[in-house]
């Protein structure tokens, strides 16, 4: 005896009801119908579909981001070379022009427009004067106010300057046996490194290798030291100004 067809499948609104419910749980939001005919019957039957569509697009977008970054790691290593065949140019030069570009012959052509390396040079010096504020202990309430704030050491280490290739030699201070108040920076603590003493810039040395890469006979040194740092020295620099217009 035949069993009929609506007896075995389920009816249309529970399958409907189950659907929506593996819709909701199960990531499967569409639904796709089949119908079904057997004697003169219509059964229609909810099956969930699976969507594919977003993992495959996470998965190109992974790729292209992954192809970014390593094009973007690709130009950084050429921009890298670049800049260090730039940099071993203008040293060799530099080498060949070092006298010119200290005064030699008064800069001529050199100015005008500005050489390169020139200006590469000052910019250099400008740093490293630079150094002498950045360096500078200006808290009043440092035992250590009005010296350095790094060791001799590792001076140019500290300023991200080691690339420069020289090494601190000596430490330069002023010293005064007068006491003008607010002439020196002065910390606030009773016990201080100096009453009478303030930290005013160094003497740095070429370290072996800069000296061989610019093809200098012997080292080079450049003494660097701060303007004005406190209100009396601007006092100071005005009155001379003035003193010697007149």
């Amino acid at each position: 005896m035949a069993t009929p067809l609506s007896n075995i499948i389920l009816p249309l609104s529970e399958l409907q009801h189950q659907g929506t419910l593996l819709s909701n749980t199960s990531k499967f939001p569409t639904q796709s119908s089949i119908t079904s005919k057997s004697n003169k019957q219509n059964t229609s039957i909810s099956i969930c579909r699976v969507k594919v569509s977003e993992p495959i697009a996470s998965i190109s977008s992974t790729v292209t981001e992954l192809d970014q970054n390593q094009r973007a790691k690709q130009e950084s290593v050429l921009d890298e070379q670049q800049e260090e065949e730039k940099i071993a140019t203008n040293e060799q030069r530099l080498a060949d022009i070092w006298h010119e570009i200290h005064g030699e012959d008064d800069w001529v052509g050199l100015l005008d427009p500005m050489d390169p390396i020139l200006r590469s040079e000052l910019i250099r010096y400008g740093e490293m004067a630079q150094a002498c504020y950045d360096a500078f202990d200006f808290d009043p309430f440092s035992k250590y106010c009005g010296s350095c704030r790094y060791t001799s050491r590792k001076f140019f280490d500290y300023l991200g300057m080691a690339h420069h290739g020289y090494d601190v030699a000596r430490y330069l201070y002023a010293t005064s046996n007068i006491n003008l108040p607010n002439f020196f920076k002065k910390s606030r603590w009773p016990k201080v490194w100096s009453k009478n003493a303030n930290w005013i810039g160094y003497v740095a040395v070429s370290n072996d290798e800069t000296t061989q890469r610019l093809g200098l006979q012997r080292h080079n040194h450049r003494m660097a030291w701060n303007g004005d740092v406190s209100g009396m020295d601007c006092g100071f620099d005005g009155f001379s100004q003035t003193h010697f217009k007149e």
